[in-house]
Formats: C-alpha cells, structure tokens, sequence
C-alpha cells in the first residue's frame, strides 16, 4: 500500500506484494543433509560379551571324555593381536582329536579366551555332551544346581540317616597307619638312642608298574643277638614313600618279630603305699632333723629319642654319693619315683 497527497487530495494505492517465481529453480544447498553428530560412548553398539562360563564349561567336558582331572597343558590357550583386538585360539588334548579352534576378536584378552571356549563348545564333535553351544551353559548350570540342592538336603534328613550318614564318614576320615613310624619307635626303644642309617636302611627299585622298597635291619648295630640282618620287602606302589610304608608294614606283620626285634622290658614302679620318693624324703629327714627341701634332693630329667624319660638324683649332703640315674620311664612321674628307689638302693648298700 502507498500513500501519495497533493494541496487537496489524498490518493491511496494498494499494491500486491511480489511473489518468488516457483518454476525458477531452487538453491541445491537448501537440501543438502546435515552433518551427522560424532557417536558417543552412550550410543556407540555394545561389544558381545562371550560367556563368563565358557572357560570352565569347556574344562568340564574335556575332563568328562577324558575321564579324568584336566591338569596343566591339557587346554592351552594362545593368543595374537590382528588390528588392535586379540585372538585366542585354543588347543585341545590330543586323544580327543579335536581343534583347535579359534575365537572371535576382542578387545581383552580375557574376552578372546571365552570367545575360543565358545567356539571349541560349539564343535558338533562332542556329541551329546554339550548339546550345541547356545544350550551348554544352561544344561551345565541347572546340573550345578541340582547337585548343590541335592547336597544341601542332606541337612533335613531324619535323624537315622544323618547319623548313619556321618558315621560312614567318621569311618573314611580315619587317619591312615604309619608303619614308618611304628618301626622307628620300636627301634628306638630297643637301642635306647636315636637311629641312624647303619641301623635301618631302605633300598628302593624302579620297575615299570612303580617303586619296589627292601628294608634292612642290622641287629649287631641295636645290640642284639646274635647280630644277623633282617630284611623285610613290600609290595610294588607308584611312589617311593608308598613303597617304603610297605616294607616297613611287611617287617612289622612278620610272625618272629618279637624273637627278631624283642623290646626291652620297663622295670615297673614299685607299687607300695610309700612311694620311693616319699621314702627318700622321710630318710632325709631323719638325718637333717629337718624336713628336706629341692636343694636336698635334686631331681634332673632328660627325654631321650623314643620319648622316654630319665631322670638322675644329686644328694649334696651325701657327697659319697654320686649322681643317681634311674630308669627310662614314660612319664617325668615314673621316672623320677625310679630314680628315688634307685637312691634307696643305693643308701642300703652303702
């Protein structure tokens, strides 16, 4: 619209406004597409995870066809880095003639290791072990929780059958024998002292079934007549400290073990009213005037290799009399009541 005046009139003009022309052709960067925004780490694609349980799936059943423990070397994983991912491939045992096998790409290697699992459960040749991939890990899991249902049952049976349950298990976990052992302690009682090789030896062989072990005893070196070698072979076991156990158990199941080995025999405490060392004091008294006290009777112990103790008296106010040495005993008790009636003896003869 315009307005124009003159001196005296006023003229008003209505104008169309100007229109653009739809068949001119139209500017191309009107339509070009906008630059896409940089991916972020919220949207950027999630990376597969392999399953966590794959590794040890795996272990399982090569340990099943096997029909055995997995030990090291059984399953060998090697790994490579291909444009900045690494790649496990994974190297079954032999007898099972099967793989290797190799996994995906992955950014860990703890992924790469899951990966090359999935793909060694994923073989057809495990027949109807792991039932194809996709239905392992859950046949595998739900057995788990059967077992460990099974196991936690136990707790609410009736009382006769836990208790017959934990007496068969009291049964198992009984410690085994130590024939060793016994043959040292019956050596050791026997020559009073601690054993040496020239004593008892053991000479082992090797065969192809494992280790045969021959024990030897020398009687001259335990002081018993008339001097011969014992020797005692067990059966063959599949290590040396199996097969010594048996020679030793062969030695201690010999009928003329008692004539070959005889133990010594313990003098016996004297069983009286008065003990000896009751005795000793009431003596004592009588010379000093006084009742005794632990510098008027000094008592020593010594615990020699069998376990046994010796005990030895000094009487200062005897100097005529030396040192008093009883016999071996089991206890500090019996030996020291030896010793006493020893002392007796000794005061008597004199």
């Amino acid at each position: 619209m315009s307005v124009t005046r003159s001196s005296n009139k006023c003229q008003v003009e209505f104008l169309e406004p100007e229109l653009p022309d739809i068949r001119a052709p139209l500017d191309p960067r009107l339509f070009a597409a906008a630059p896409a925004p940089a991916p972020s780490a919220a949207s950027a694609p999630l990376a597969r995870e392999p399953s966590p349980e794959a590794v040890g799936l795996l272990q399982c059943a090569v340990a099943k066809q096997l029909g055995r423990s997995v030990k090291k070397g059984d399953v060998e994983y090697s790994f490579e880095v291909a444009a900045g991912q690494f790649v496990a491939t994974v190297v079954l045992p032999e007898e099972l003639q099967m793989g290797p096998f190799k996994g995906d790409p992955e950014v860990k290697k703890a992924g790469a290791k899951k990966s090359a699992a999935e793909a060694a459960l994923a073989d057809p040749g495990w027949g109807n072990l792991t039932k194809g991939a996709p239905d392992a890990p859950v046949v595998a899991i739900s057995e788990a929780r059967r077992k460990c249902n099974k196991a936690q049952g136990d707790a609410f049976q009736k009382p006769a059958q836990r208790k017959a349950r934990e007496a068969a298990r009291n049964v198992k976990m009984e410690p085994t024998e130590n024939p060793v052992g016994k043959l040292n302690e019956r050596l050791s009682a026997i020559a009073r002292r601690t054993l040496t090789q020239q004593d008892v030896s053991y000479n082992f062989t090797a065969g192809q079934y494992g280790f045969a072990c021959t024990v030897s005893v020398d009687q001259a070196a335990l002081g018993i007549d008339p001097g011969h070698l014992i020797q005692a072979a067990g059966d063959v076991a599949a290590s040396k400290k199996e097969a010594k156990s048996q020679a030793a158990a062969a030695l201690l199941a010999c009928p003329n073990l008692e004539e070959y080995l005889p133990l010594p025999e313990r003098p016996k405490t004297e069983k009286s009213e008065r003990p000896s060392v009751v005795l000793l004091q009431q003596v004592l008294q009588k010379l000093l005037r006084r009742v005794p006290t632990e510098d008027d009777l000094i008592y020593t112990f010594q615990e020699d290799a069998c376990g046994s103790f010796v005990a030895s008296l000094q009487i200062p106010i005897m100097p005529k009399l030396a040192t008093v040495l009883g016999a071996p005993a089991p206890s500090r008790h019996e030996a020291k009541q030896l010793a006493a009636w020893a002392a007796l003896q000794r005061i008597l003869e004199s």
